[in-house]
């Protein structure tokens, strides 16, 4: 035979009662403390989101004056090389023109001084360049007839242009196969005469030099010669 307590129905409805309100008090709690931790939690991330903005903000201003001053620097670079190839052509400009300078002082110093006694051909301002095509080549000389010049000069002129081609070395007599009759290279002058041409080789030709002879037409004597080489 058992013995139990009686315990009244109201108490147990207390009791019930009391239970539900610890739990739902612990569950208010709870949620009160979650909201707070989660309300720092997003304070926090904001606080930081905010810093990460500003920091990318910071960058962008830097990396904009960073490009300010490269571009800069290359517009300055580039016009510092324009500047000194414009200073370049213009050296050598002025370097071609004091040596054609020169050589006009030459030639007019042999034109006053061409009446000292001396008889013969001078050769003055004798050059050999490439022309505009692979292969071709222009020469430029002038003749002077230093002297009385009480008569004018009837000759005619002989080049010999020495080159080098697979190895081996050539050479191109003009006119070709000497021909005496070749109008081109025959000059009539009393005083002066300025002679221009060309000729060409095989592309890959290397010129060496090119020689110069002024033959008196019917005692076939070389009055004058020269050479020059490519400038």
């Amino acid at each position: 035979m058992a013995v139990r307590t009686h315990i009244a129905w109201y108490w147990r409805w207390v009791w019930i009662f009391l239970l539900l309100g610890s739990v739902i008090a612990l569950a208010v709690a709870s949620y009160q403390l979650g909201k707070r931790s989660t309300n720092d939690q997003q304070g926090e991330l904001n606080t930081k989101l905010n810093e990460s903005l500003e920091r990318i903000a910071t960058l962008n201003m830097e990396n904009a004056a960073l490009h300010k001053e490269n571009v800069q620097s290359v517009n300055q670079s580039r016009f510092d090389r324009a500047s000194n190839d414009a200073l370049a052509k213009q050296m050598k400009l002025l370097t071609a023109e004091n040596a054609t300078l020169k050589d006009d002082l030459a030639f007019f110093q042999t034109l006053l001084s061409s009446g000292d006694g001396k008889q013969g051909i001078s050769i003055n301002r004798f050059r050999l360049e490439r022309d505009n095509l692979p292969g071709d080549y222009r020469y430029k000389l002038h003749l002077l007839q230093v002297g009385s010049r009480l008569k004018e000069f009837d000759g005619r002129l002989q080049f010999i242009v020495n080159y080098e081609l697979d190895g081996q070395k050539r050479a191109l007599m003009l006119p070709e196969g000497g021909d005496k009759g070749d109008h081109f290279y025959q000059v009539k002058f009393k005083f002066y005469r300025m002679v221009e041409g060309g000729f060409k080789l095989d592309s890959k030709a290397q010129v060496k030099n090119i020689e110069l002879k002024v033959l008196e037409l019917g005692s076939g004597q070389i009055q004058a010669s020269e050479s020059a080489s490519l400038s």
